[in-house]
């Protein structure tokens, strides 16, 4: 005797451009730092985000002034991995307090 499967298992039909295009709204959040200077939050930017100076001082200034600054926007796995490395950046000093960010959904 043989038996027949029939139906479709849901979850293995997956609308990759659609789920590309969620993944491509999160933003990765700096929060304003009173622990480090702006120096040490402009070379961590740049190291990590692979991005000029002038910009990595806009961003941190602009965390000091409103409380926070979206970096950039990046599928959510991206995001969550900067993320992890702002958390880890400088971790083998002394005295190291992580540096403050957070990875949130755009809104749309």
């Amino acid at each position: 005797m043989s038996s027949v499967k029939t139906g479709v298992v849901l979850d293995e039909i997956t609308d990759t451009k659609g789920k590309e295009q969620f993944e491509k709204e999160w933003s990765v959040i700096l929060h304003n730092d009173d622990y480090h200077d702006m120096d040490y939050i402009i070379t961590m930017l740049m190291q990590i985000f692979k991005i000029d100076s002038n910009k990595a001082r806009k961003i941190t200034l602009e965390a000091h002034e409103t409380n926070k600054s979206i970096i950039t926007v990046l599928p959510k796995s991206e995001a969550m991995e900067k993320h992890n490395l702002i958390g880890l950046y400088g971790s083998d000093s002394e005295n190291w307090v992580p540096v403050q960010s957070s990875v949130e959904p755009v809104s749309g």
